[in-house]
């Protein structure tokens, strides 16, 4: 493993090396602020990136993990601890199963055809 004085070194320097674009993209560089090809800024692009797409895939993902790979059982049981009056079952496991992937979904595609076509 690495020294606590070098991962401090490595990580400020990653850091760093991470916020200089975004730093730079409000005038200081006209390339970031302006990003040829793409109509829009350093910041614009990763408010876009990371604000709506990665989130939206996010949840698309963990509506796929909770309804199918881990389970409705399992997800229901850690959903009944400390809620036991918890009512909602079946339409809960209808709508983690289907309704909630479709939705987001449909966000994403929603989120492709706004920012690329």
């Amino acid at each position: 493993g690495w020294s606590r004085r070098r991962a401090v070194v490595m990580l400020t320097i990653l850091c760093s090396a991470l916020a200089l674009p975004s730093a730079l993209s409000f005038g200081a560089v006209g390339f970031l602020s302006h990003l040829p090809g793409l109509g829009m800024g350093f910041q614009d692009l990763m408010d876009k990136a990371f604000g709506s797409f990665a989130l939206a895939i996010g949840a698309f993902l963990m509506a796929i993990f909770c309804g199918r790979i881990w389970g409705i059982g399992p997800a229901l049981e850690e959903l009944f601890l400390g809620n036991e009056g918890f009512q909602g079952r079946g339409l809960w496991k209808f709508m983690i199963f289907y309704v909630t992937p479709l939705a987001i979904l449909t966000i994403l595609i929603s989120l492709v055809r706004e920012t690329f076509l």
